[in-house]
């Protein structure tokens, strides 16, 4: 944290350039002002001159207090245009939010029908499977009844030479 001393009085607080600026001058102008008053007033004792070094006091109280008005003025300043960031972060932030939420809307729709298509061709090459299952099944059965009546039309008629000697 930054410390500024102006005269007198000591501030502790983050100040802008031209805060800086106006106080090292301020501090330039009464260090000067101070001296001058000193060489100026030849002693406290004469009574014309405790007058003016009361003057001469209340001018460096009116600086300070203007001094700490232009500070507060910019401190002001400074936390308006944070206010002002802030609520600009605030407002992008919400639509950055809204967009990353269309975006994942968008992708999801998107997933849900290429997985809606992926389902309809599985299905489709189920049936498939189902139905080549199917006339497999119906071709092996006939081939069976075929092979069993050849078999039995063979053994009717005497048999074939694989059936008599199976171990030759």
């Amino acid at each position: 944290m930054q410390s500024l001393t102006c005269g007198p009085f000591h501030w502790t607080r983050y100040t802008t350039r031209c805060s800086k600026v106006f106080c090292e001058r301020k501090r330039r102008q009464s260090s000067q002002r101070s001296l001058q008053e000193k060489q100026e007033s030849p002693s406290m004792a004469d009574p014309r001159n405790a007058g003016d070094d009361l003057g001469g006091r209340m001018k460096l109280i009116a600086s300070m207090v203007d001094s700490k008005l232009y500070f507060h003025k910019d401190a002001m300043a400074e936390y308006m245009d944070i206010r002002k960031v802030v609520g600009d972060l605030v407002e992008e932030k919400a639509r950055m939010e809204q967009e990353h939420h269309g975006r994942v809307l968008m992708a999801s729709t998107e997933l849900q029908e290429e997985l809606d298509a992926a389902n309809r061709e599985l299905l489709r090459a189920k049936q498939q499977i189902a139905q080549a299952l199917e006339e497999l099944a119906a071709a092996e059965a006939a081939a069976r009844s075929q092979v069993q009546g050849t078999g039995a039309e063979e053994r009717r008629a005497g048999g074939s030479e694989e059936e008599k000697d199976p171990g030759e």
